[in-house]
């Protein structure tokens, strides 16, 4: 089976998936990979989703609180233009709403099929796409442990096959995260590292990042997406490496002025 899933690059830019907890990201991917083989409402049997996310062990009363969490959890996105509903804006640019990308989930008495159907207005995100879409293997991100680290995936994917250097301000990663507001900086850039080795260890997206300080507060975070600076790291720490290509890789970080 193709596990493909896409999604256009908004999705990522404009909301915001703190609410969510790890499997509920999953079990999001994963429905929206049987959505987009239908176009439509689907019916699917339950023990394929299970199966899917890796969750076969999971009793039907445990997979179904997570179906539950999933139905009303919301996600929050920035609107980019006026609502107006009978003639009122209800939303102006720039405003917040919190709102569930589907229209229903149903779950039958029996619990063994599920029904879903994308709300109207979100379809766009999942359908259709010609550019400025992200696509990545189900697994990648269903094989990461993390909250933080999934909702970081999603954030980069889009860059992997470039070698690019991708500027966030420091605040705003916070906020895209949701870490809680308890959270120090030194907190928030433990999570960063523990994301670090787990994206870098468990999919094919690879990156490094550096701080950006202004005075002693951290400004921004520079990410380096698939950089070869990180792929000779990673050859360094090979423990099939020989001294020669060691010796070799070793130059070529000295010369880039990597300590």
């Amino acid at each position: 089976m193709n596990k493909i899933v896409r999604y256009d690059n908004e999705l990522v830019d404009r909301f915001l998936f703190t609410n969510y907890k790890s499997k509920m990201i999953d079990l999001f991917f994963a429905l929206i990979l049987k959505v987009q083989k239908e176009k439509n409402i689907i019916r699917f049997d339950r023990d394929e989703i299970k199966t899917l996310i890796k969750t076969s062990n999971l009793t039907n009363a445990e997979f179904t609180e997570i179906l539950k969490a999933l139905s009303t959890q919301t996600v929050r996105y920035k609107v980019t233009e006026d609502i107006v509903e009978n003639n009122e804006i209800i939303a102006t640019k720039g405003d917040y709403i919190w709102e569930n990308i589907f229209d229903r989930l149903i779950e039958e008495k029996n619990q063994e099929y599920i029904t879903i159907q994308i709300k109207d207005k979100f379809k766009t995100l999942f359908f259709d796409l010609k550019d400025n879409f992200s696509k990545h293997e189900l697994d990648e991100i269903i094989n990461i442990n993390g909250k933080y680290s999934k909702i970081l995936f999603m954030f980069l994917n889009r860059w992997r096959t470039f070698n690019k250097a991708v500027f966030v301000e420091f605040d705003n990663l916070i906020d895209r995260l949701g870490t809680p507001t308890s959270y120090k900086t030194n907190d928030v850039i433990k999570t960063l590292d523990k994301a670090k080795d787990e994206i870098n260890g468990k999919t094919g997206l690879k990156f490094d990042y550096k701080t950006v300080k202004k005075g002693r507060k951290i400004e921004k975070i520079v990410f380096t997406i698939n950089d070869y600076i990180q792929e000779l790291k990673d050859m360094l720490n090979d423990p099939n490496i020989n001294a020669v290509q060691k010796k070799a890789v070793e130059m070529i970080l000295k010369k880039e002025g990597v300590k």
